[in-house]
């Protein structure tokens, strides 16, 4: 399993760069590794993060307590077909 986590500086949000780098990041993962599905946590107040997934093509599969933190978090998840389907919308004019 791997884990990304991501953090921008307030003075870099809204250029997306954060959904720039989970294309990559996905685009590079389906297709040297070729795993059925990706998951990521959310926290559900950050909805930056979560319209960064969304426009990768994940899906919100519901909600948890963390392990670790006690924190309350979002998991969603998407597969190759619904991230290629996202790519080609977002290119599409």
């Amino acid at each position: 399993m791997t884990e990304v986590l991501f953090a921008l500086r307030w003075d870099h949000w809204r250029n997306g760069y954060a959904s720039e780098a989970a294309r990559a990041l996905l685009q590079v993962r389906f297709d040297e590794l070729a795993p059925e599905q990706v998951v990521a946590t959310v926290e559900p107040s950050y909805r930056a993060s979560v319209a960064v997934l969304r426009r990768q093509g994940f899906v919100l599969e519901g909600s948890f307590q963390h392990t670790l933190s006690d924190a309350h978090a979002h998991l969603y998840r998407v597969t190759r077909s619904l991230f290629e389907r996202a790519c080609r919308e977002s290119e599409a004019p």
